[in-house]
């Protein structure tokens, strides 16, 4: 465990495409569902302080657990395994897993 708080917390990545951003890409909220139909996604709740997590796809453990590993077809759907990552990092947090 790290002595920073900040780094020990939860939070929510989602990669589209080449993103390697933390947290959740403005472009998630506008994209069309034709857009988002071709675009590689993979929806995580990780540790903040996991940088190879944040960098890498995939590499799903202790410290990063892979919610959504596919495309959708819809930004609706998207909305919806967004607000399911945000319910699930919440939890995570309240709880200090």
């Amino acid at each position: 465990m790290s002595k920073d708080p900040k780094k020990d917390k939860w939070e929510v990545l989602l990669k589209m495409d080449d993103n390697n951003k933390s947290g959740i890409p403005k472009k998630a909220y506008t994209i069309s569902d034709a857009d988002l139909e071709e675009m590689d996604l993979e929806l995580s709740v990780i540790k903040a302080d996991n940088k190879h997590g944040h960098n890498s796809w995939g590499w799903n453990g202790d410290d990063k657990i892979i919610l959504l590993d596919e495309s959708l077809d819809t930004r609706k759907e998207l909305e919806w395994w967004l607000k399911v990552a945000e319910i699930l990092k919440n939890g995570m947090n309240k709880n200090d897993m």
